[in-house]
């Protein structure tokens, strides 16, 4: 039987099952607190601090054993610790009302996983304060009326606000709204106060588990005001244009308030723009917010100013950005640049005062969306950044010729983490921490074991502080229950269900290899990153507006070489109108040939042999078709040979690895932050695939398959003087013990006849 309870087998315990009780307590120092040091990276009692986290439905099921109701949130935690995360992001904020410690409601659960995770050096990204936190119930509707004393407006507000409620999973008996997402959260008074005004209750909610606040406890290290907000992308396509007419008209009064201020009358804007449409004026309020993302028919784009929208009559054809001057569609941009950054920055100087961590910790102003230049804006005015990326691994429109089809490696194309144009590899911001808030390469995807390697080798390059991976849906466990972690593995469909790793065990293992890289940061940076600044004239460029087109013509597949090859840093500067490069630039048609990129002595993409390799004294990974290796042997520079490997694809595996791949993915690394060679603790993991048993994708229709999941096991010699002596533990993917003995003359055999995890070694 297969059960998690026999962790003990690792030297762990688990913690009592009484939780120590909530006492009113002083707050903890500052040097408890992670910030942002002088270097502009997460700092904790003056060491840097890297997070290696999970996104899921946390705090982990209800579940009792033994008599102990907070069985489900102890699992949790700790198979968060064996799987080598040290952060989760949080989203769960919602009005579950008080509790009583011990009840074992939903509030109570979460707050005891709070204290769990404390207790286990697991820190928390508190991501939901801007979603769950501030939503507007129906029943609320009142109270968040009365926020400003406006009587003439708040029954129009009321009905409003009313009419764009829905029911969904959060709210499934009174219909809500969350006000970030509404758009008019920006601008309107009422929202902008019940948001801050919610999300304060939730960051002081006291735990009774700890006996702090949220916002005082320093296991909150990054908070967000808001998570994928993106509203400047989603005003530019025009979204606002579906509100009720009581918040398009207080838009239009801003946007004429920001024309004011800035062209003081008609003739100054008719001289900036170019001309003015027939009845378009700043003292009337009738100019129109035009031009947006599309084109679109005159009444859009303001139907409450019907003086202006006469001068549309006799006009068939949508109107889009090339029937107006670039400045006017300049101006457009400003003017929601503005507004947003306005709102965020007093929203972020009313957080900074609701406790402790909310001081000291880095807050974010949202997170995303990578391809554009105003969000990065945005971005670089908080404490840090935070962007993502995800790939599919998996292309049934690509080529029946391809012999990866219909997956794909980009171990044999120039490095990148992205579908299309990047969104990950150029927005580090010099002295901010750089935060990857998700990421997962999806499936089927034969090829996915590369990813790690290749996310930990790019957080390498540009020095990141944090990687979240989306998405564990840890609520499908029964940890009391044998073979609780096995499942299928996911499979495109809806929202991200492709990205669910709940039951992945390749994704898994290779991942802890690559956190202890990262958390450690045993590869170092590109030593030289090249500055790329943008001024003003590419922050409001119109073609900003379309996907993919910031920074001007393939200047984002610019950067995305360069930071592969030099590592790059972005500035993006209003003042100066220009932009410049300090550094060497790498095109993008630079690397059509396969080649050899090497950012530094540790890190190796080379794709003549289709494979990336990572070297340093305290951790070897490799990743690649081996079939390409120009030798039988993998050899590492610091002293770890890996000989004899072989492929046991299970009977019927759908897609084994062929004698023409011989795809895997390896890891040997300390996990005490020493080199091998005095490392306490290392670990190492060798891997292949997995599919579902029964997955075709073959036809118009694709058959995903099933469980079991079919594991391509992988078998080796590995030779390496640095663990020798050291006692090895070879582990199934539920931790239980498979073997165990002690390293003789350097020499260990992972044999591919058993589902070994990973491998645990200790030095007496």
């Amino acid at each position: 039987m297969h059960f998690l309870i026999p962790l003990l087998v690792l030297g762990m315990s688990l913690t009592p099952l009484v939780a120590p009780p909530a006492v009113a307590q002083s707050l903890p120092p500052d040097s408890a607190y992670v910030v942002v040091d002088e270097d502009g990276h997460l700092s904790l009692d003056g060491q840097r601090v890297r997070l290696w986290g999970a996104i899921g439905n946390f705090p982990g099921p209800a579940e009792s054993f033994d008599g102990d109701i907070y069985f489900g949130q102890r699992m949790t935690v700790q198979r968060l610790k064996q799987m080598g995360f040290n952060m989760v992001r949080f989203w769960h904020y919602d009005r579950y009302g008080d509790y009583t410690k011990g009840d074992g409601s939903r509030r109570d659960r979460i707050d005891f996983f709070f204290a769990e995770c404390k207790r286990n050096g697991i820190m928390i990204w508190p991501a939901g304060l801007g979603g769950g936190a501030a939503t507007l119930y129906e029943d609320q509707l009142e109270e968040a009326a009365d926020m400003i004393d406006e009587p003439a407006t708040r029954d129009e507000w009321i009905a409003a606000t009313r009419s764009m409620m829905i029911t969904n999973w959060r709210s499934p008996d009174v219909p809500a709204m969350r006000p970030p997402y509404a758009l008019a959260g920006v601008w309107d008074p009422r929202m902008e106060r019940w948001t801050a005004q919610q999300m304060r209750k939730a960051a002081q909610h006291l735990n009774q588990h700890t006996g702090l606040t949220y916002a005082d406890d320093p296991v909150n290290v990054v908070w967000e005001l808001t998570n994928e907000q993106w509203w400047i992308r989603n005003m530019i396509g025009g979204k606002w244009q579906n509100l009720p007419d009581i918040f398009k008209r207080s838009l239009m009064a801003r946007w004429h308030a920001y024309l004011e201020e800035k062209y003081q009358t008609d003739e100054g804007l008719r001289s900036a723009w170019g001309f003015l449409l027939a009845s378009e004026s700043i003292q009337d309020g009738t100019v129109l917010l035009a031009p947006l993302g599309r084109a679109g028919r005159p009444a859009s784009f303001n139907d409450t100013n019907p003086e202006a929208l006469a001068a549309f009559d006799g006009i068939e054809q949508p109107v889009g950005r090339d029937d107006f001057t670039p400045q006017r569609a300049a101006d457009v941009l400003e003017f929601f640049t503005q507004t947003l950054l306005s709102h965020k920055q007093k929203l972020a100087g009313d957080f900074k005062t609701w406790g402790k961590s909310c001081r000291l910790s880095p807050l974010l102003y949202d997170t995303g969306i990578g391809e554009s230049i105003q969000a990065q804006f945005l971005h670089q005015h908080a404490d840090a950044v935070s962007h993502c990326a995800y790939m599919e691994g998996y292309s049934p429109d690509s080529d029946p010729s391809d012999p990866q089809h219909p997956f794909y490696s980009v171990l044999d194309q120039y490095p990148r983490i992205s579908n299309d144009v990047p969104w990950l590899e150029h927005n580090r911001t010099p002295g901010k921490p750089f935060l990857c808030y998700e990421t997962q390469m999806g499936n089927p995807g034969k090829y996915r074991a590369e990813f790690p390697l290749r996310l930990t080798a790019l957080a390498a390059i540009q020095d990141w502080d944090a990687v979240a991976f989306h998405y564990w849906t840890i609520g499908k466990y029964r940890f009391s229950e044998p073979e609780t972690l096995e499942g299928p593995n996911s499979h495109p469909g809806g929202g991200a269900h492709q990205y669910d790793f709940t039951f992945d065990e390749v994704a898994f293992a290779i991942r802890r290899i690559a956190g202890e890289i990262f958390k450690h940061g045993y590869a170092d940076p590109a030593p030289t990153p090249t500055t790329f600044t943008f001024g003003r004239k590419a922050l409001y460029h119109p073609d900003s507006m379309s996907y993919g087109r910031s920074y001007g013509p393939d200047m984002l597949q610019d950067m995305l070489y360069t930071s592969y090859r030099h590592g790059m840093r972005l500035v993006i500067d209003p003042s100066v109108e220009g932009d410049t490069v300090e550094g060497p630039k790498v095109r993008a048609d630079s690397y059509l040939v396969p080649s050899v990129i090497q950012p530094t002595d540790q890190i190796t993409f080379d794709t003549t042999q289709r494979q990336l390799t990572i070297d340093t004294p305290q951790a070897m990974a490799y990743v690649g078709f081996f079939a390409s290796h120009r030798s039988d042997t993998l050899r590492f520079k610091h002293g770890v040979e890996v000989s004899g490997i072989e492929f046991n694809n299970p009977p019927d595996t759908p897609y084994p690895i062929t004698d023409e791949e011989r795809y895997f993915a390896f890891g040997l690394v300390s996990t005490d932050g020493q080199p091998l060679g005095q490392a306490k603790t290392a670990t190492l993991s060798l891997v292949g695939t997995s599919s579902n048993t029964g997955l075709d994708l073959s036809g118009e229709k694709p058959d995903y398959g099933t469980t079991p999941v079919l594991v391509t096991r992988v078998g080796a010699t590995l030779r390496c003087d640095a663990i020798n002596g050291m006692r090895y533990v070879m582990h199934d993917y539920h931790m239980n013990e498979l073997a165990s003995g002690k390293i003789e003359s350097g020499v260990l055999t992972v044999p591919s006849a058993l589902p070994v995890f990973c491998i645990d070694l200790s030095r007496p």
